[in-house]
């Protein structure tokens, strides 16, 4: 009964998501309880509706790398939409390019399968330090603007979000952040006996919840 009521609930939150309300999904509790195995059935009830659903892993022995979820679930994104057909790839095409302008090859560094479908790109002046970060922060988000607005609404799940880098968290953030529109649904696991009060994930929740963002 208890998982039927949790696939009831992602359900009605993908729902949601379709109409253009962004919320984040937290799926917690400690390793080998089923977090994985019900977000299966969550990506069984999304196929069936027609939405896009990717995923990517934050590692514990990768935590300075930046955004290494995001950007596997993106990469295997590019991978469902170069299987449309011809005339879907140029509309998705267009509309990332109207979205990402002159920085697009900034993506493409990250997200290799990105120039199948926008083709070559020219080079970028080179940022360093907050201003490459902020960049990228805004590119990110852009792209996923685009991708979220689309016929096919999308779901993202991360796992293991408690070893999320500092910059993935702060993304996730935005991405949810109050007044947000498009077909977005975050979904998030984590392992809760291994973070503290102090964790950063937990102070981003918190602010987000501060700031009337939804997460349940």
């Amino acid at each position: 009964y208890g998982r039927e009521k949790e696939l009831e609930q992602l359900l009605a939150a993908f729902e949601r998501a379709a109409n253009g309300v962004r919320e984040l999904i937290l799926v917690s509790g400690s390793a080998g309880i089923g977090k994985t195995a019900l977000i299966h059935e969550a990506q069984k009830l999304v196929a069936e509706k027609r939405g896009f659903f990717v995923r990517g892993r934050f590692g514990q022995m990768r935590q300075n790398i930046q955004y290494s979820a995001y950007v596997r679930a993106l990469r295997d994104l590019m991978g469902q939409l170069l299987s449309e057909d011809e005339a879907l790839r140029d509309s998705w095409k267009t509309r990332m390019l109207e979205a990402l302008g002159s920085n697009a090859q900034v993506l493409i560094d990250a997200i290799p399968e990105l120039e199948s479908i926008l083709g070559s790109q020219p080079p970028v002046p080179e940022l360093a330090g907050i201003a490459a970060q902020n960049r990228f922060n805004l590119l990110f988000r852009k792209l996923i603007d685009v991708l979220a607005a689309g016929l096919h609404p999308l779901v993202l799940f991360l796992d293991d979000l408690q070893w999320a880098d500092p910059l993935s968290l702060e993304l996730t953030q935005q991405l949810v952040s109050r007044g947000q529109k498009g077909a977005l649904l975050l979904l998030g696991a984590y392992r809760d006996n291994e973070i503290s009060s102090l964790h950063p994930l937990n102070r981003m929740l918190k602010e987000s919840e501060s700031a009337g963002d939804r997460i349940l």
